[in-house]
């Protein structure tokens, strides 16, 4: 009986570390797809959904920094939520907006919107950001789900904005809804939480116990 017992909690052991090991490969896997840079805009100019974007995307040289610049929007975000509700759907065009590790802040609308309300738009999310020292912050407004853009009026409204700060959209990780973004960020910042840690505390100390009791 005593032998059957030490087995389970051995398996019981074993199967919890084989977990942690492949928590701890898919954590590493998603930090290295942070490989975001001033290019990146270039890249999501090319989206079938892309309207305009204001700003740059700074030059970092490691993920630790690129992490820190998705923390930074994070913050613009967060600071700013109260201000863009007022835009969103039904009362306006927005029906979601956050950051998405493309390293810019994007906004999704259902409709065509016009350059002006942009642009009031991004001096909302501008003006946080020079409040942190952070200068010509990007930010990406795209159709969204729900929308049915004109080709036309679409291709208007980049060319009207080339000359100033403009550029693109390909959201990996766009988040549908306010409170979407909230959560998965929450998610996000529990990424050094390793899933299984306390049930292999628990087995070691239930092993521990019987081994110290078998003595």
């Amino acid at each position: 009986m005593r032998n059957q017992f030490r087995n389970i909690l051995l398996i019981g052991i074993l199967v919890i570390s084989l977990l942690l090991a492949t928590t701890a490969n898919a954590q590493e896997n998603t930090t290295t797809e942070l490989t975001f840079g001033p290019e990146t805009l270039d890249e999501l100019r090319n989206d079938s959904n892309f309207i305009v974007s204001y700003g740059s995307i700074p030059s970092y040289g490691s993920l630790e920094e690129r992490q820190q610049w998705l923390n930074e929007l994070d913050k613009i975000y967060t600071e700013t939520d109260m201000e863009i509700s007022k835009y969103m759907y039904p009362d306006g065009p927005v029906t979601s907006h956050g950051y998405t590790i493309n390293g810019v802040l994007e906004v999704e609308v259902n409709t065509n919107i016009e350059k002006p309300l942009m642009d009031e738009i991004y001096q909302i999310f501008d003006s946080k950001a020079s409040q942190m020292g952070i200068k010509g912050v990007p930010v990406v407004f795209v159709y969204g789900d729900l929308a049915v853009p004109v080709a036309g009026e679409a291709t208007s409204i980049v060319e009207k904005n080339n000359s100033s700060t403009s550029h693109e959209k390909d959201p990996i990780e766009l988040n549908n809804s306010s409170n979407n973004n909230k959560s998965d960020r929450n998610d996000s910042n529990k990424s050094n939480y390793a899933p299984g840690l306390g049930i292999l505390g628990s087995l070691i100390c239930i092993y521990s116990g019987w081994k110290f009791r078998k003595m």
